[in-house]
């Protein structure tokens, strides 16, 4: 037991210390609004205090229509949208195709460590998430 909560609190440190890294990242860019595929990020959203309430799927799992993404790319360009976070497993064409109409730039995310390269544990993971969508508000 002795173990597992050196473990614990050595992750809890760990945790706690980067929580202040990505919320400091993240600051610059607090209520600016970012377009996502899928409606997957409300949590990362309420953390890191970026406004993800625009999705390229009209309901989740329906695929976009060309009058949805029309909608869509007309919100973004109101709203001077620069990320479109968009899943390994989503079309990400579509995602290229609303990006190409609006200037914004194609964040690929994911939601479990090892999804995308050098992102075998939750704090990499949640580093590279940062990093990216950093990189495309600036």
């Amino acid at each position: 037991a002795a173990f597992y909560e050196a473990n614990y609190k050595k992750f809890e440190a760990t945790i706690n210390a980067k929580l202040q890294e990505w919320g400091g990242a993240m600051l610059p860019f607090k209520g600016q609004h970012v377009v996502a595929y899928h409606d997957s990020w409300p949590y990362f959203a309420h953390r890191f205090g970026v406004n993800i309430d625009i999705f390229l799927e009209p309901k989740p799992g329906i695929p976009p229509s060309p009058s949805h993404l029309t909608e869509v790319i007309a919100q973004m360009k109101a709203q001077k949208v620069k990320a479109i976070i968009v899943e390994p497993f989503h079309d990400r064409r579509i995602a290229e195709k609303v990006a190409s109409a609006t200037g914004a730039k194609v964040v690929e995310f994911s939601q479990f460590p090892g999804g995308l390269p050098g992102t075998d544990s939750y704090v990499k993971l949640i580093d590279t998430l940062i990093s990216r969508l950093a990189a495309a508000l600036k």
